[in-house]
């Protein structure tokens, strides 16, 4: 991760078992994490995604969103416009992926 940064290159580290109930949640997180250090699109970021509750805490690896799943999705495929839009390349390191696969509700996600 440390050699991504310094090739210029945005790394997300995203880990499926931090909220087992949640990946589409737990990407967005990932998402907004590592982009904090990007302030531009962080901001950007935010404005587009318009969370009315959006809680995180790290000793419980718990994600709290409060967004219907509609919502949500639209969330997912913002957050994905908006990593297009960078001028910069991304590396997704999915951790813990085959857990998309332990439940039919994951489908779509695991599609989109």
């Amino acid at each position: 991760i440390p050699m991504a940064r310094e090739l210029g290159v945005l790394p997300i580290y995203v880990d499926f078992w931090m909220q087992k109930d949640d990946p589409e949640g737990i990407f967005i997180k990932s998402v907004i994490d590592a982009c904090e250090r990007n302030e531009g699109f962080l901001h950007k970021l935010g404005k587009a995604l318009n969370f009315k509750k959006l809680g995180f805490s790290a000793a419980g690896g718990k994600v709290e969103v409060e967004r219907s799943q509609g919502e949500l999705r639209a969330d997912l495929f913002a957050v994905f416009q908006r990593l297009n839009e960078l001028d910069m390349p991304v590396l997704l390191l999915l951790d813990e992926v085959q857990h998309l696969a332990t439940r039919k509700e994951f489908d779509s996600f695991t599609a989109a």
